[in-house]
């Protein structure tokens, strides 16, 4: 993943978020609420796709998904 101009990398354990993975690699990852209403965590997905469970705030195809 890429932050704050440097890549990183970081496994996804299965049922973890983005945000989670980042956190527990020691990441200083940008978030307000845990939850994927305020829009601080939304990333530029790059090559693959994205699942949800929820998803309060992108609705058009050119969304950036929450990371939490």
């Amino acid at each position: 993943m890429g932050l704050r101009g440097r890549q990183h990398e970081v496994q996804l354990a299965a049922g973890d978020t983005v945000l989670e993975s980042a956190l527990k690699a020691g990441l200083e990852a940008p978030y307000a609420c845990p939850g994927g209403a305020c829009g601080t965590c939304k990333a530029k997905v790059l090559p693959g796709s994205v699942a949800m469970e929820q998803n309060f705030r992108c609705r058009r195809p050119s969304w950036r998904p929450a990371t939490c």
